[in-house]
């Protein structure tokens, strides 16, 4: 079992790039400045099928969201969750994993990514 990283939006289970049914919506752009913005995220086929983004520590997340998009994301419902799962892949400098494979799931404060800052 290994413990994973993510920022999604507490109900809706939407992340940054995609909704919970893998349609692009881009939401990163919709807020100011945020740092990964610039980032492209097409559709990719060895993604598709379920595959969500997330990292393996905290201080991994940091090269992710500054303080500022903390900020932005908590205030538009989007937690820090760690989530433990059965299985995952390393692809393109992050970690995939399938909900299916999730073993427990909790939400984080941000205060735990910004004492890692610090």
């Amino acid at each position: 079992m290994k413990t994973l990283y993510r920022i999604e939006h507490a109900e809706a289970k939407t992340s940054l790039w995609y909704d919970s049914s893998g349609n692009k919506t881009d939401f990163i752009l919709s807020l100011d400045g945020m740092m990964s913005a610039g980032l492209e995220m097409p559709f990719d086929p060895e993604l598709a099928g379920g595959w969500l983004s997330s990292v393996g520590d905290l201080p991994d997340l940091c090269n992710w969201v500054s303080s500022s998009d903390v900020e932005q994301l908590a205030v538009a419902g989007h937690r820090l969750f760690a989530v433990d799962v059965t299985a995952h892949r390393d692809i393109y400098g992050h970690t995939v994993f399938k909900r299916e494979a999730v073993v427990s799931s909790r939400q984080l404060p941000f205060a735990a990514l910004e004492a890692v800052r610090a």
